[in-house]
C-alpha cells in the first residue's frame, strides 16, 4: 500500500516538514546554468571527498531543496564536499532534468563523486551510475523508485511522478524503461557492472509507506548492495541522528 506523504497523518510528512523547516543555508552557491533552478549549494570543506545530493519528492515543481539541506549540512559537517544540487522540473518534460543530471555529472569537479540521492532523487542517482557515457561510479539510493515501469500511477505520490514524465507507465512505457534502475541494470548486466567498477546501495527503510520494503527485498540477489534500515519510514532516510543515518555514513565508506 502506499500512503501520499502529504497526508495530515503521514508520518513522512511530519519528518519533511521538520527539515524543512530548519535553519539551514548554504553560504556558497553556485549557478551551473541561466534557468533559477540550475543551481548547486555546496557544504563542507573544499578539499572533501566529493558527494552530490539529489533531493526527492516525485519532481513535483512546488517541492525543492529544502528539506535535504540538513542532511547536506551533517554531510559537510562529516568533512564531505556536498554539492546539493537543484535541476529543472518541467511538467511533461523530464528530459530537461536528465540534461541537467548530464551537465552535472560532466562537470569535472563532480566526475568522480558518489552520486547520493533520495526517493525519486535516488532513481536518478542511480541513473547516472548506470549511464556509461558518465563518469561517475558510485551511487547510494535512499528509498529510491528502483521499479518504475511497475508503478501504479493511481497512488498520489507515483501520480507526481506520471505528472513530471507526462503520463501513465502504459502510456510512456519508453521513458519508464529509460529511468527504472533495473530495466538499466538488466540492459548492462552483471558482467559490464563488475567491469564498469560500479557500486551501488540501497538503503532502504522497513517502515516506508510510500514504497513497501517487500518491493526492494525481491532483488537481493542483484549485484545492487542492499541495506534494510529497520524503524525507519520513507523519510527518515535523510533524517540526520537517525539509525539510517549510521548506514549511508557506513555506505559512503565502502568500497
Amino acid at each position: 500500500m502506499f500512503i501520499d506523504p502529504a497526508t495530515p497523518t503521514s508520518p513522512e510528512r511530519h519528518v519533511l516538514e521538520t527539515l524543512a523547516a530548519l535553519s539551514v543555508a548554504s553560504e556558497e552557491i553556485e549557478s551551473y546554468g541561466t534557468h533559477p533552478s540550475q543551481v548547486i549549494e555546496w557544504y563542507g570543506p573544499a578539499d572533501g571527498e566529493p558527494v552530490v545530493f539529489v533531493h526527492g519528492g516525485g519532481y513535483r515543481s512546488h517541492l525543492s531543496i529544502a528539506h535535504a539541506r540538513p542532511a547536506a549540512l551533517a554531510l559537510g559537517e562529516e568533512g564531505y564536499r556536498v554539492a546539493l544540487i537543484e535541476v529543472r522540473k518541467e511538467q511533461s518534460n523530464p528530459d530537461v532534468t536528465l540534461q541537467d543530471l548530464q551537465t552535472l555529472a560532466l562537470r569535472p569537479d563532480l566526475a568522480q563523486a558518489t552520486w547520493i540521492g533520495h526517493s525519486l532523487g535516488g532513481t536518478l542517482a542511480i541513473d547516472v551510475v548506470l549511464e556509461p557515457s558518465l563518469p561517475p561510479k558510485k551511487a547510494i539510493g535512499l528509498a529510491p523508485f528502483c521499479q518504475l515501469i511497475d508503478t501504479d500511477n493511481s497512488h498520489p505520490e507515483t501520480a507526481g511522478i506520471a505528472e513530471w514524465i507526462g503520463g501513465t507507465t502504459a502510456e510512456k512505457p519508453q521513458m519508464y524503461e529509460k529511468l527504472d534502475p533495473l530495466t538499466r541494470l538488466e540492459e548492462l548486466g552483471e558482467a559490464g557492472f563488475a567491469d564498469g567498477g560500479l557500486n551501488i546501495q540501497v538503503i532502504h527503510g522497513e517502515d516506508d509507506l510510500i514504497i513497501p520494503v517487500a518491493h526492494v527485498r525481491e532483488h537481493a540477489a542483484s549485484p545492487i548492495r542492499i541495506a534494510i534500515v529497520p524503524g525507519a519510514n520513507h523519510a527518515d532516510l535523510i533524517r540526520p541522528g537517525h539509525d539510517a543515518w549510521l548506514f549511508l555514513l557506513g555506505a559512503l565508506r565502502a568500497d
